[in-house]
């Protein structure tokens, strides 16, 4: 009995202890389950045990609370109490059926800890789960906003990208077909040049037709007619901007851009000498282009020839390699061009000339030209000299 009673108390002291009859009214409780409901002893004794029954715990959860200890079964569970106060706290319970010699239930010992700490740790981590869930969903909608709006940023870039480069090609055709004109006019020019004594002698020789060998004169006529036709059909090729790229010899296209400019050159008195130091001169080119390119460059050097009071005036033509590339070099004695126009030479409407000599385009469609055959320009001096320099890239085709 002595040692029954020892296990009582240690299980009274280290527990929270509570009896009720069969019909729930509290017949004993320790002083742990006073501490932790509120409840003096006094206020507890012949009280129904729902006296700390918590309004959350559903009323099922009590049937089967019931229907088990009545059954003569243990319940072992966690159940929401509430104190005195009103506060509320957690218990790990388990309820005893006690029986009688007949094997009748006459009470029920119900041994509680305390577990609150741990239920609102767990009802915390629960409500931080809930809000990282709520936080990541909110953040995956907020991902999906900037996404999307990242996309349609995207695209209006892509699309103001497309119109820039609309607007560009529009205005680089302009600016070709400006550079066109005035090349044109400059061919047209040179046209008349080149038929001027021709005309001269047909007339002369329409006239003799009438007079004397009209053989001799009628052959004569047609060889200057087959002549000026030769020169229509070379300025037609030349302003014709659709032929395609082709192996050419890059001294025939010196040679064809001197005929053209034959006239200019010969009434200013400009003297051409040449220094061809490379064996093969074969590039991939389209052939009228790059004879506007050097005939632009020729009549650059005849405009600047005009402001100058030279008696000897040379344009030299040197052709080198250099590795691989193939290298022209234009030079004139007219003179070293200023550092302040030579950084600027190969801009869009850089001009020095009068607006009515042309619109600054020249150089930088020369540029551009080059650019389309994987070749590029550039202008430097030389003591006294001006010197444009085009490098023609890679393999000899």
């Amino acid at each position: 009995m002595y040692r029954l009673n020892e296990y009582k108390n240690a299980i009274e002291n280290t527990n929270i202890v509570s009896k009720t009859d069969i019909n729930g009214i509290i017949t004993f409780v320790n002083e742990e389950f006073c501490n932790l409901c509120g409840f003096s002893e006094d206020e507890l004794l012949g009280q129904n045990h729902n006296i700390i029954r918590h309004p959350d715990t559903p009323k099922s959860a009590f049937k089967k609370l019931w229907d088990t200890i009545l059954a003569g079964r243990v319940h072992k569970g966690v159940v929401k109490n509430k104190k005195k106060n009103g506060d509320f706290f957690y218990a790990q319970t388990t309820i005893i059926p006690i029986f009688d010699e007949d094997g009748t239930i006459f009470e029920f010992i119900a041994i509680r800890h305390d577990v609150t700490k741990l239920f609102t740790l767990n009802e915390e981590l629960v409500a931080t789960k809930q809000k990282l869930m709520q936080l990541n969903e909110n953040l995956e909608q907020v991902v999906a906003q900037k996404t999307n709006s990242l996309k349609i940023l995207n695209e209006n870039l892509e699309k103001k990208i497309e119109d820039a480069i609309a607007i560009n090609n529009a205005q680089q055709k302009i600016i070709f077909q400006q550079n066109r004109q005035v090349i044109l006019g400059q061919m047209l020019e040179n046209i008349a040049h080149q038929w001027r004594q021709p005309l001269n002698e047909l007339s002369l020789a329409i006239y003799l037709l009438h007079n004397e060998k009209k053989d001799k004169h009628y052959k004569l006529c047609q060889k200057l007619i087959q002549n000026m036709s030769q020169t229509i059909n070379d300025f037609r090729d030349f302003i014709n901007p659709n032929t395609p790229l082709e192996k050419h010899n890059l001294i025939k296209v010196i040679k064809h851009s001197l005929y053209i400019s034959y006239q200019a050159l010969k009434k200013n008195n400009i003297k051409t000498t040449f220094d061809i130091r490379a064996k093969k001169c074969c590039l991939l080119c389209n052939f009228n282009e790059l004879v506007q390119v050097l005939v632009n460059i020729i009549n650059n050097a005849k405009d600047a020839f005009l402001e100058q009071e030279l008696d000897d005036k040379i344009l030299h033509f040197k052709v080198f390699k250099e590795k691989k590339n193939l290298i022209l070099q234009i030079s004139d004695n007219a003179g070293a061009i200023p550092s302040n126009i030579i950084e600027h030479i190969f801009d869009p409407y850089f001009t020095t000339k009068h607006k009515k000599q042309g619109v600054g385009l020249g150089l930088y469609i020369c540029k551009q030209i080059l650019n389309k055959i994987n070749a590029d320009i550039r202008c430097f001096n030389k003591g006294n000299c001006a010197y444009f320099e085009l490098i023609f890239k890679g393999e000899e085709c």
